[in-house]
């Protein structure tokens, strides 16, 4: 009842300071200023320094995941925050891609595999991943070429690949999507298979 009543006399103070305000200023309105929301706890990574370029791409040893797909869907941002890497919570968008051909083993064709796209806002978390893919770039229907990191789950219950190099295809080219270095399609897959086939 106390509470109560101590309510009411503080909502009563409110009304009647805001009155006097509004009888001295003229105003006929007053302004309700609400507060604003909290910054999100920002993260910044630059990533790792990696020429990016087709023939980079083919000779980097931290590539276990490597197949030519095709965008099937963009996800929602999202936030993880992985075992192995305590005190920093990682926000990616997953972009999933289905497997035309896979050049290494754990993958078939058909296969739905999720990319981690790293950078962005979730949960009260911002991520700044600096060299970063452009969603943009990966829209549904888009066929890429992917090398990535192994598929694993960071703790969020997504098993996804965070991917070192992507390159659109088209009929001619491989084309980075950081950088716009390029080449032959035909000659780059071959490559690929010739090294798979060893």
């Amino acid at each position: 009842m106390q509470s109560e009543l101590g309510n009411r006399t503080s909502v009563t103070r409110t009304v009647a300071v805001a009155a006097t305000c509004l009888a001295l200023t003229g105003a006929s309105t007053l302004a309700v200023i609400r507060p604003t929301a909290p910054e999100p706890q920002r993260s910044v990574f630059d990533g790792y320094d990696l020429v990016d370029g087709p023939e980079e791409a083919l000779s980097f040893s931290g590539n276990e995941t490597i197949f030519d797909g095709v965008v099937t869907g963009v996800g929602s941002q999202r936030a993880a925050q992985p075992k192995a890497a305590e005190g920093i919570t990682l926000v990616y968008t997953p972009v999933r891609v289905r497997v035309s051909e896979a050049f290494t083993e754990g993958l078939r064709p058909g296969q739905e595999v999720t990319l981690r796209i790293l950078g962005g806002e979730a949960s009260g978390y911002a991520f700044n991943f600096e060299g970063g893919f452009d969603l943009e770039d990966l829209r549904p229907g888009t066929r890429i070429l992917v090398y990535g990191q192994p598929i694993v789950d960071v703790g969020d219950g997504v098993a996804a690949t965070t991917p070192n190099f992507v390159f659109s295809v088209d009929d001619r080219h491989v084309t980075s999507l950081k950088s716009g270095n390029r080449a032959d399609v035909d000659a780059h897959l071959q490559q690929l298979r010739a090294r798979g086939s060893r």
